[in-house]
C-alpha cells in the first residue's frame, strides 16, 4: 500500500494559529510521555516508531515560520 501524503489528508494552512501551536504542544508532549516512559514497556503513543509523527510536527512547524510564530521545534 502507498503512503498517503499528508497534504493530501490535512490542509495544514487552513487551521488558525492557535490551532497548529496546540496542535504541536500536543505532539511535544506525546513524546516526551513516550520518552518518560520505562525501556521495558510499551510506549503509549509510538511517536518514535511512526513516520507520521515527525512529519505531521514538520508541517506544522514549516507552517508557524512561514507566519513569523515562535516556537520552541519538537527536540527530535
Amino acid at each position: 500500500m502507498a503512503a498517503i501524503k499528508l497534504e493530501k489528508v490535512i490542509n495544514i494552512p487552513g487551521f488558525s494559529t492557535s490551532g497548529l501551536l496546540m496542535m504541536h504542544g500536543g505532539i511535544k508532549q506525546s513524546l516526551a510521555v513516550d520518552d518518560n516512559t520505562a525501556v521495558e514497556k510499551d510506549k503509549p503513543y509510538g511517536v518514535r516508531a511512526f513516520p507520521d509523527w515527525k512529519e505531521m510536527s514538520d508541517a506544522i512547524e514549516t507552517e508557524l515560520k512561514s507566519r513569523g510564530v515562535k516556537f520552541h521545534a519538537v527536540p527530535w
